[in-house]
């Protein structure tokens, strides 16, 4: 059972993850396709994503954290 869990965790969403999501016109789509578009900065919680932020463009977004969005969580 433990090793289950220790797969299981590694496959699990680490709490404190934050996700960009795109609030323009049509589908969620790479940030290069529609960088001028708002985006919703959401914190995973463990059990949802929770909306921390929104930010006006992806231009701040990408200077704050290019590679991988962590918020203050874990």
């Amino acid at each position: 059972m433990e090793r289950w869990a220790e797969r299981r965790d590694k496959r699990l969403r680490p709490v404190g993850e934050c996700k960009a999501i795109h609030l323009g016109n049509g589908p969620q789509r790479a940030a290069h396709l529609d960088p001028d578009a708002p985006r919703r900065i959401t914190e995973w919680d463990g059990y949802q994503l929770k909306p921390v932020t929104t930010v006006a463009n992806f231009g701040p977004l990408a200077e704050l954290q290019p590679a991988n969005l962590m918020c203050g969580g874990a």
